[in-house]
């Protein structure tokens, strides 16, 4: 299946298209790959800047929940989005559409190719498991829990972002974290999973809880 759009809304910056005209700029006008609404409405380009996108599998979710997001909130046209694709495609991902790249009307047809060729929930989860497994053991260690932390964290938000919960109960996944904990950790996990599901929300969240106890010592 294909990966959904992500939920959630970006911060609302007070920006309002609500009384633009629609208005086209004059020829000579200079606007490059802008329209003329978009020009006269204040929107700063930092506020829809794509992030940059080579084609990596883990770079995916970010790039579309961006592009989808600002697309809709600010209302951007083909040409408005055609100068953002350009500016951040690079790489496999540019080389997989840069025939399209000339044409405005091609903009639905190059997002819709990318979609097909890294929109798959099960690739990136491959990927952030394959991140997971180059770590090396954890020792009692803050910094090195908490760079645990992260990678458990990632996956596990990508699993449930992407509605697959048959992951949350792979029991692959659970042993790979487990083999990255330190002795002391591992231990205090299977007396927490006694008494809780042993899925990998609880795990994530006993790993969050020792994190915090950690710190605090520290």
């Amino acid at each position: 299946s294909v990966l959904p759009s992500l939920s959630g809304q970006l911060p609302d910056n007070n920006i309002s298209f609500s009384g633009v005209p629609e208005m086209s700029a004059p020829a000579d006008s200079g606007f490059q790959g802008q329209s003329f609404a978009m020009s006269c409405s204040g929107i700063r380009q930092e506020e829809i800047r794509l992030p940059k996108f080579s084609g990596e599998f883990i770079d995916w979710p970010l790039f579309i929940t961006t592009y989808d997001r600002t697309t809709a909130k600010y209302r951007l046209s083909n040409d408005e989005n055609l100068a953002r694709l350009r500016k951040s495609l690079h790489g496999k991902a540019m080389d997989l559409v840069k025939n399209h790249l000339p044409f405005p009307n091609a903009v639905p047809s190059i997002i819709e190719t990318l979609r097909r060729k890294y929109g798959h929930p099960n690739k990136i989860i491959k990927t952030l498991r394959n991140e997971l497994q180059d770590l090396p053991k954890v020792n009692d260690n803050l910094n090195n829990l908490l760079l645990l932390l992260s990678k458990v964290e990632g996956l596990y938000f990508m699993i449930v972002s992407c509605d697959l919960k048959e992951y949350l109960t792979n029991p692959d996944i659970i042993e790979e974290i487990e083999e990255k904990m330190p002795t002391t950790l591992y231990s205090g996990w299977r007396r927490y999973a006694r008494s809780k599901n042993t899925d990998l929300g609880a795990l994530y969240e006993y790993l969050k809880d020792e994190a915090d106890l950690m710190a605090d010592r520290d």
